[in-house]
């Protein structure tokens, strides 16, 4: 548990170092791109080391696929790996075995597996943060609430961090390069395409046009509440018909299956989950309408942080199917620093998101060691 602490605090200092030195860019036909300095590629390496170096027991998947497809790659020519019947290859997607083979062809030490999948997540966290005036904060709810997670669901951290990190094409309206990230992301893991319905979702829920008058024009705008509702209720309609939707993803995709026959039909809520979950949206619901003033995206990080509270209670009819969940959790990287941005009482939300990052950290991921992370332990 400790390495966790102080891999954040030091991974922290170098991403502040990194923030206050003199920006770099390179020119791409007319087109500036900020470049990372090398306290910044220092602060990605030191989880990466730590992820890299971790036993086979902390992370469920780690001693599942991890290990198993890396070591497939390894003992196989490519076109036997690629086409394997082994059940971990064949449920994996194509970009991740071909990731794992390429590392395999490089070396024989799976810590550079490990290494190479977490340095890709959190280079692309932070630069979905880089530019953000409270990166660094964003960085610290990112190893409180996901961190473990990255241990464990390797492959859906990486499609989590990509889709983070092409939000930008959301907010720009870049529709073409938004559908070619979540393609590429759902090749790495096929539950990527969730991403897909975060694009008309932002615009239904996250944006507001005004006429020439200054009044709202779009009729999403006009009906706010109606349609957050509606949004909502069919989120709940998800959450009910959960093994319906189960059963039917088992028939596009075999893997499925295991959570289909381990479905349960006792409804247990997730306390644990759904109190933390509220303590970090608290200051949304408290602030909603100084921050909405500020820009209708803090409706559309309110509106998915509710969706995420709900369909994570699908634990409970499937031990896996809160997953979902987290591509929409995964937004708060960007809010709570966006949140802190637009209000005055920037030193409170900081001490009150400091404490609530470090309970979740300790409840989930210490406490009820979901994910099997804690204790960290070396190969």
């Amino acid at each position: 548990m400790l390495i966790y602490i102080v891999m954040a605090l030091f991974s922290i200092l170098f991403f502040y170092l990194d923030q206050n030195v003199k920006r770099r860019y390179i020119i791409i036909r007319n087109k500036k791109f900020n470049c990372i300095s090398i306290c910044g590629f220092i602060a990605i390496i030191i989880p990466s080391v730590v992820a890299g170096l971790r036993d086979y027991s902390v992370g469920v998947d780690t001693s599942g696929y991890g290990k198993i497809v890396f070591r497939m790659a390894l003992h196989n020519n490519f076109r036997d790996f690629y086409n394997s019947s082994n059940i971990f290859v064949k449920n994996v997607e194509p970009i991740y075995r071909i990731i794992v083979y390429i590392i395999t062809e490089l070396t024989s030490n799976i810590f550079w597996q490990f290494f190479i999948i977490e340095f890709i997540i959190v280079y692309f966290v932070y630069k979905a943060l880089y530019d953000k005036k409270y990166a660094c904060f964003g960085m610290f709810i990112f190893y409180c609430l996901f961190f473990c997670f990255s241990l464990n669901l390797m492959r859906q951290t990486i499609t989590m961090a990509i889709l983070l990190y092409g939000f930008r094409y959301i907010k720009e309206r870049k529709i073409i390069k938004y559908i070619l990230v979540v393609a590429i992301s759902s090749l790495i893991t096929t539950s990527a395409l969730i991403g897909i319905f975060v694009y008309p979702l932002f615009f239904i829920c996250g944006t507001d046009t005004v006429n020439k008058y200054g009044k709202k024009n779009n009729f999403f705008s006009k009906h706010r509440k109606m349609v957050d509702i509606l949004i909502l209720g069919v989120t709940f309609l998800v959450f009910v018909f959960t093994p319906k939707l189960i059963e039917i993803l088992s028939i596009i995709k075999s893997s499925y299956g295991y959570q289909l026959d381990n479905i349960s039909t006792d409804f247990n809520i997730s306390y644990a989950a759904l109190l933390m979950m509220l303590i970090l949206e608290f200051p949304f619901f408290i602030y909603y309408r100084k921050a909405n003033k500020k820009g209708a995206i803090f409706n559309f990080y309110t509106l998915v942080f509710i969706m995420a509270t709900i369909l994570w209670q699908t634990v409970s009819i499937s031990q896996e199917s809160y997953r979902v969940s987290l591509y929409l959790w995964f937004y708060i990287i960007l809010a709570i620093p966006d949140l802190m941005k637009v209000i005055n009482k920037k030193a409170l939300l900081a001490v009150y998101y400091s404490t609530a990052g470090m309970a979740y950290f300790f409840l989930m991921f210490v406490y009820y060691n979901i994910n099997s992370t804690v204790p960290y332990v070396l190969r």
